[in-house]
């Protein structure tokens, strides 16, 4: 992984509405490389537009647009890997005269609709639309959602169970055969669960379950940092008024908190203004982000003891406010 020699790539794309357009109609594929260390890799500077589809509709099929970048990490993979161009070995790539690299494409990053695109599967509101498993999605409060996290419940399989249906979890192996049948005609999309071979699937190094990677901070703000203050700001009882568990923030607390936040003047650089972290039902990416890397110093941090100031945070939950912090500003 480390040789000089090789080099290594990531993709990452977003469909988004930024104009009076059809929903998704606009995707963006960036490009970043992944050789450089995490704290260069994370920054805005080291990933490059790749390509722009701006519709005027959504784009069911990213092959098109996606082919001729595919073929050119092919041509100038490692040579244990590298394919048969014609009648000649694909040569590594001349980065300048008489250097030489071989290109790696690791994978393509994407919430889960631009994971269905990448990896060519169905409609993520499809009863099939799961592409790790072979469950059908039940219709439940106006969307397609597949039960079993907090409780286990009875699960229906997609189609009938055959030799290679017969797996929860889908492999490698099972989500190439079934591309390949749904490609041959053997088998309709909407009992695979799939359109055919991702794009991605020429790659003599592509494997199904682990090309596929949800951003990081997709998992980290929408997961751990949501959790962390839906935590700390969880309601208070009736039974623990009097004794607050330590990880709440107290009344008092709150009350330091909603004072602070009165100074905050967000900036144009800002996409949202800053909203009263105990109303973040409807907060996006971003504002965790912001929120974590700026306001939430000045709304966490102790008070001033010579004041009378008090801390809107118990000692214990502030060195984890601090620990986390830290963990997003490193990524």
């Amino acid at each position: 992984m480390r040789h000089q020699q090789n080099s290594y790539w990531e993709l990452g794309g977003d469909a988004g509405q930024p104009f009076s357009t059809a929903t998704h109609s606009t995707v963006m594929i960036n490009m970043r490389c992944a050789s450089l260390s995490y704290e260069d890799k994370g920054k805005r500077s080291m990933m490059h537009p790749l390509l722009i589809i701006s519709g005027p509709k959504e784009a069911t099929n990213l092959a098109p647009f996606l082919q001729e970048d595919v073929d050119f990490f092919c041509q100038h993979c490692h040579e244990e890997w590298r394919p048969v161009v014609g009648d000649a070995w694909a040569g590594p790539f001349e980065v300048s005269p008489g250097r030489h690299a071989t290109l790696w494409l690791l994978g393509v990053h994407g919430d889960t609709p631009m994971h269905s695109k990448f990896a060519n599967l169905l409609g993520v509101n499809s009863y099939l639309g799961c592409g790790f498993c072979f469950l059908n999605g039940k219709y439940h409060e106006n969307a397609v959602r597949w039960m079993g996290y907090e409780e286990p419940v009875e699960q229906q399989f997609r189609g009938n169970t055959t030799s290679m249906f017969n797996e929860h979890k889908a492999t490698h192996e099972q989500r190439a055969v079934r591309a390949q049948l749904v490609e041959a005609k053997m088998c309709a999309p909407e009992i695979a669960g799939c359109k055919g071979h991702s794009v991605f699937a020429t790659l003599p190094y592509f494997h199904y379950t682990n090309f596929f990677v949800i951003p990081l901070f997709h998992a980290f703000l929408y997961g751990v940092v949501r959790d962390f203050l839906d935590a700390i700001f969880s309601p208070i009882s009736k039974e623990e008024k009097s004794s607050p568990p330590w990880w709440k923030v107290s009344p008092a607390g709150r009350k330091l908190i909603t004072e602070r936040e009165a100074n905050i003047s967000v900036t144009a650089e800002y996409g949202h203004g800053h909203q009263n972290v105990t109303k973040r039902g409807m907060w996006t990416m971003d504002q965790f982000l912001h929120f974590m890397l700026s306001w939430s110093m000045l709304l966490f941090c102790p008070g001033n003891a010579d004041l009378g100031m008090g801390d809107p945070l118990n000692p214990r939950v502030f060195r984890m406010y601090m620990c986390l912090r830290k963990r997003i500003i490193f990524l």
